[in-house]
């Protein structure tokens, strides 16, 4: 803007808001989401003016590579004043403390004859601190010429998916990913949004610390990406983000040159961020285009992240794949005609509703078909599946029976182990009327989760996983039946205690009926199996496998519910 600035007077900057996507050419990239109510006009990430002299530098890039402990910076000056040209100078800091950890003088700038240059250098990060969500440490480097100076904060991470092990690595070691998804633009329709998503308290609370209690460690922003600040918040915290963009489908009358460099200026704008881990293209889309562009495009991201291109087969060779386990349990979409007992016959395996075939690493990160929202009223999606599986029921028995299945699922699809990552959907989205699907909170503005959510989802997504195997939804009275049930350690440490298996009737009243010690090893999985007499008394029961940890005091249950009759 430099050409237009009036340096003697005051200036004023006029910013246009297209309020209707008419305003945009018809072959102008703008983004596609099938369940997006409303047009989303104006601003909503940061805008700065930045003043600096010559040599100017327009972007800095910070790659980790943790097995050399060394950093690659990429940076692109402009120099309007090619006779002074001192050297470029890097200096490393830990982002908390300020300690420098090294300064590194380079080579002379040198111009092309428009005035641009990109150089890159190598440099040491002596005794590498890694990120991870259970330390996220950060570093900053801070580059400087004559007359500018640009800082970038970086994490020494690589989380990258191996396609002969099927398995995530996060430091070169394995990594289940365990999660939920924003829908932010979608909840930008909710008439509760308002500030909030521009709040740093309210975003820290949605974006790390309700995850934390959860223990989740990943993220996916549902077909749309969020203000920059979200990302310093995720690095910052621990949560690692599967970062989507606006797409769910492509139109034909789009230029792909500008998709691409839109795709190529959203890369640019969050490179430098840790918890950044997966570029997604697009959800749920098939076609060449996508996976054009992101053979276009990946060679930009020197740390060389992993890519999703939604129903699509996948670009790279150890590139992950996403699988959206909803039609194994529907015989037509929106008609429940599947049977609960359908999980004790099958193992979890990977959809066909993913790329398929195919046999790399893959992540859940959508299933279920029992949307409700926050009333407790079905989402239009579900609503003729969920009207089937609880006839006559309240609105409150049915978002907790939502929450009950979401909490099975879980359990199951992460029991099996066949997916390297389980991201349950939808955490948060837009609830209004005729909104297809919804999230888990009772109160958005507040951030006060459903209380049945709370309790399914927390229980499910725990480290020491329990899944009971049994999905029958009535037994005789002292009927014997025999089930399994399976515990998996996602942790670095053996696990150690008892097993406890009972029931507990309407006014409370709890059986044990089996205990056992448990002995799980670091990353490891126990099936144990069960044959047991069930309660003479008809009634309603739920039937629970609790595993107390050797310290008496950690626990994780699955609860299933039934009947004697």
């Amino acid at each position: 803007i430099t050409g237009y600035i009036s340096f003697d007077s005051e200036n004023e900057i006029i910013i246009r808001i297209g309020a209707h996507p008419g305003v945009l050419p018809m072959w102008m990239y703008s983004g596609k989401d099938s369940d997006k109510k409303c047009w989303t006009p104006g601003i909503w990430d940061d805008v700065t003016v930045v003043a600096c002299n010559s040599p100017y530098i327009e972007s800095v890039q910070v790659a980790p590579d943790i097995n050399k402990a060394e950093i690659t910076v990429q940076t692109s000056i402009i120099s309007y004043n090619s006779e002074k040209n001192p050297d470029l100078t890097y200096e490393i800091k830990e982002w908390k403390t300020g300690k420098s950890v090294c300064t590194v003088r380079t080579r002379k700038i040198i111009p092309a004859p428009d005035g641009r240059v990109t150089i890159i250098e190598r440099i040491s990060v002596p005794d590498q601190h890694l990120w991870s969500p259970a330390d996220p440490f950060l570093y900053i480097v801070e580059v400087k010429t004559a007359g500018d100076n640009a800082k970038a904060r970086f994490g020494m991470r690589e989380l990258r998916f191996d396609t002969k092990t099927r398995k995530a690595y996060l430091n070169n070691k394995i990594f289940y990913l365990r999660g939920s998804n924003i829908a932010l633009h979608r909840f930008f329709d909710d008439s509760l949004c308002r500030k909030q998503p521009w709040d740093p308290k309210w975003v820290k609370r949605l974006l790390a610390d309700i995850p934390k209690e959860f223990n989740w460690n990943m993220i996916r922003t549902h077909v749309g990406l969020v203000p920059d600040f979200w990302l310093d918040i995720a690095d910052e915290n621990g949560i690692m983000i599967q970062y989507e963009m606006q797409n769910w489908g492509i139109q034909p009358y789009w230029s792909l040159n500008a998709f691409q460099t839109v795709t190529e200026q959203w890369m640019s704008d969050c490179w430098n961020h840790p918890s950044v881990v997966i570029w997604d293209v697009c959800n749920e889309t098939k076609g060449e285009e996508t996976g054009n562009i992101i053979k276009a495009v990946r060679n930009f991201d020197l740390s060389g992240r992993p890519w999703d291109d939604g129903y699509n087969l996948p670009d790279g060779e150890n590139d992950p794949i996403e699988d959206h386990h909803y039609l194994h349990f529907l015989e037509q979409w929106g008609i429940a005609k599947w049977k609960m007992k359908f999980y004790e016959q099958t193992v979890a395996q990977n959809s066909t509703n993913a790329p398929y075939p195919s046999a790399h690493a893959t992540i859940l990160n959508e299933y279920g078909w029992f949307f409700t929202r926050r009333d407790g009223s079905a989402g239009t999606a579900s609503k003729k599946m969920l009207d089937t599986l609880c006839p006559g029921c309240t609105n409150r028995q049915i978002r907790d029976f939502s929450a009950y299945m979401y909490g099975g699922e879980t359990e199951y699809f992460r029991a099996h182990r066949n997916y390297c990552g389980v991201l349950h959907f939808v955490y948060l989205t837009g609830d209004y009327k005729n909104s297809a699907t919804g999230d888990i909170f009772e109160d958005v503005e507040n951030l006060k989760v459903d209380p049945a959510f709370e309790s399914y989802l927390k229980e499910a997504f725990k480290p020491l996983g329990v899944y009971l195997n049994f999905w029958q939804q009535s037994l005789k009275p002292g009927q014997e039946y025999q089930f399994a049930v399976m515990m998996i350690n996602d942790e670095y440490r053996s696990n150690k205690g008892t097993l406890k298996v009972l029931t507990e009737d309407e006014s409370g009243k709890t059986v044990v009926l089996a205990e056992c010690p448990y002995d799980v090893s670091d990353l490891s999985q126990k099936t144990f199996s069960f044959d047991l007499k069930f309660p003479d008394k008809p009634g309603n029961y739920k039937l629970k496998a609790v595993a107390v940890q050797a310290d008496g005091v950690q626990t994780t249950t699955s609860i299933r519910i039934f009947k004697i009759q």
